[in-house]
């Protein structure tokens, strides 16, 4: 399915912050922020779950659908998403780690980046405790 948006400019002309979305962030100390662009209801779960790795010690940011329905409408494709919160907060660290839903039978972590020994820890990390792993190689 195409965005409607192409970017958050285009966006914010038509859906209404506080009503159709929001931003939250903490800036946090930390030289690794964790975000979840299609948080709320775009990609459920995301939010929790990347607020969840933040915890206390490292920064986060999510943009969350909150419209009654139809959120899906407010995705933005990663490489296009130019929220200035979201920009200043990668702009400020030196590793991002970012959330995302995928539509799955099963229950399944999907690592993908260009920090392969990351996401090499991570999975083996994650299989250690009964997580399903897959990998994109096509992004690692």
């Amino acid at each position: 399915m195409k965005d409607k948006y192409a970017n958050f400019g285009q966006l914010a002309e038509s859906e209404k912050r506080g009503q159709d979305f929001r931003v939250r962030s903490r800036a946090r100390a930390a030289a690794t922020v964790v975000v979840a662009r299609h948080g709320g209801e775009i990609e459920p779960g995301t939010s929790e779950i990347a607020e969840a790795i933040a915890g206390a010690d490292l920064s986060f940011y999510a943009f969350e659908g909150t419209k009654a329905r139809d959120n899906r409408r407010l995705h933005i494709t990663t490489t296009n998403f130019d929220e200035p919160c979201c920009l200043a907060l990668v702009a400020a660290s030196e590793r991002v780690i970012t959330i995302h839903g995928a539509n799955s039978d099963q229950p399944v972590v999907m690592l993908g980046g260009r920090d392969k020994a990351t996401a090499q820890r991570l999975s083996k990390a994650l299989r250690l405790r009964g997580f399903r792993v897959k990998t994109n190689a096509s992004r690692l």
